[in-house]
């Protein structure tokens, strides 16, 4: 197993995983680690920012400061996103040894599901004239789903098994589900609210088929009266064997 790690817009000390599914019955799933720490070449802090898990209802206001590396010759040309919904602004700073400042503002208009986007900061270093800021995290809309893909595992030919989903409504009960399908003949649906009257669990069976073996990838379809996202796609992965 060869694992490759990407430094670009990476600053600090970094952590990563793989995630090993195989068939060893006491043990079906297990991480890879890969641990460092990437020097940046042009100082600014943050070197990345992580927002967590953030509404897309609300604005979002960063800062970046660029330190100065201990000369004067050191300008910097533009800074911009790589998203549209995030706005960058270049501006002087009165604090020693800061070079200036970035505001960063991120609009809401995002896409629900992982954001990872970038901050690029040109100077007039000829060696290293870029710098970039990753910005990632998890987006959250109207509807949170928990898990957000469904992984059932090793399954016997005729067996069956099943996971539950959690949607949450943050609009108190505002959004309706129209329906619930997948394409995948393995998979039946079921869902029922909870005592919260804003959550629905929908359970999700799979029968593994006789005459089958192998790695079955598919997905299970929400669709809601959300505007923003009126479908929902959850992956789903199972191994026959």
């Amino acid at each position: 197993i060869k694992m490759t790690f990407m430094t670009e817009s990476r600053r600090g000390r970094q952590v990563t995983q793989a995630i090993i599914y195989s068939n060893d019955p006491d043990r079906p799933v297990f991480k890879l680690t890969m641990t460092g720490v990437v020097a940046g070449v042009l100082n600014v802090a943050p070197s990345n920012i992580y927002l967590g898990s953030v509404r897309n209802t609300s604005e979002i206001q960063k800062r970046i400061k660029i330190y100065d590396p201990g000369h004067s010759r050191l300008k910097i040309k533009s800074v911009k996103a790589t998203a549209s919904y995030i706005k960058t602004m270049l501006q002087p700073s009165e604090e020693d040894r800061i070079v200036a400042e970035v505001i960063v503002k991120i609009e809401p208009k995002m896409s629900s599901g992982k954001l990872r986007e970038k901050i690029i900061i040109t100077s007039n270093d000829r060696e290293n004239p870029k710098t970039e800021v990753l910005v990632e995290g998890e987006v959250i809309g109207n509807l949170q789903l928990a898990p957000n893909q469904l992984f059932f595992g090793i399954v016997k030919p005729g067996t069956s098994t099943k996971r539950v989903i959690r949607m949450t409504d943050y609009t108190d009960g505002a959004i309706k589900i129209k329906k619930i399908e997948s394409l995948c003949p393995y998979i039946s649906i079921t869902s029922k609210s909870t005592q919260m009257t804003n959550t629905v669990e929908i359970e999700v069976s799979f029968k593994a088929p006789i005459s089958k073996t192998g790695i079955v990838k598919d997905s299970v379809k929400i669709y809601t009266t959300d505007n923003r996202e009126p479908m929902i796609d959850v992956p789903l992965y199972a191994i026959i064997e």
